[in-house]
């Protein structure tokens, strides 16, 4: 494997660059490597796929399955409350007012098959800067695809994008936590008390550049940072007030501008 899309099949079932793909299948036939994906373009979209991997240096074999499938080229999602939103598999989509907000949104799923971890889910609008379309007549994806329908030909129609947009690919973190880490410290207060916070960007992933913690939602303390970094944690002490339920989160934005709690 010289390369692994991030969040992608091949990561979820724990495949890396530098493992060897010993075995192909498509059903129960065994392919040479040099069939395999020429097969795959004369398949239906209805048989299920499957292959065989030797991983890691424990030569531990897994078999995974997956399945070839027709995916919608463009989609409608018309809200009852009059909000809309339209897009491709590839998430570059158009909408209404407040549609991407309410409507679409990009998961991110997180760890292994070995070993799941809680995904991650962002409105699609955080990524406004890179998947929204412009309003004809400026080039856009989808006015082309509904003029050619060819997905390939709508692709080249993409207007350019700034490099340091945001991209839910690369906005990942492998960890994001905050708990007690003991009694509240003097001069805290009745009120106050101690908490611990750490979070992890995922490799290859955009720098954390901003953190605090917040009670409620309303921040109560900024994370001191000298510059973006792959790392963040620490101990603080904290205002968290009196009631019966005080909720305290970790605020996390990346260089690309992708806030997570």
């Amino acid at each position: 494997m010289a390369e692994v899309t991030p969040g992608g099949f091949a990561e979820g079932i724990g495949l890396a660059r530098g493992h060897v793909i010993e075995e192909f299948y498509i059903g129960p036939d065994r392919k040479d490597p040099g069939e395999f994906l020429p097969g795959l373009d004369d398949r239906t979209a209805s048989p299920i796929d499957s292959f065989q991997a030797r991983m890691g240096r424990a030569g531990e074999l897994i078999r995974a399955g997956t399945s070839k499938r027709d995916h919608p080229a463009l989609t409608l999602f018309p809200g009852e409350d009059r909000e809309w939103v339209l897009w491709t598999p590839r998430g570059h989509y158009d909408t209404s007012v407040a549609g991407d907000r309410r409507h679409l949104g990009w998961l991110t799923n997180r760890g292994t098959v070995a070993r799941l971890l809680a995904g991650t889910f962002d409105t699609i609008d955080k990524f406004e800067a890179r998947y929204r379309q412009p309003k004809a007549p400026a080039a856009n994806a989808i006015d082309r695809l509904l003029d050619t329908a060819d997905p390939a030909l709508a692709l080249a129609a993409l207007p350019a994008v700034d490099p340091a947009a945001a991209d839910p690919t690369t906005s990942r973190l492998d960890e994001i936590a905050v708990r007690p880490s003991g009694p509240a410290p003097a001069g805290a207060g009745a009120g106050g008390a101690a908490i611990a916070y750490r979070a992890v960007a995922a490799e290859g992933a955009a720098l954390i550049r901003r953190a605090a913690i917040a009670v409620n939602g309303r921040e109560v303390a900024q994370v001191s940072l000298a510059a973006p970094a792959g790392t963040v944690a620490g101990d603080l002490a904290i205002p968290v007030g009196s009631g019966v339920r005080q909720v305290v989160s970790l605020i996390v934005e990346d260089a690309q501008g992708t806030r997570r709690t």
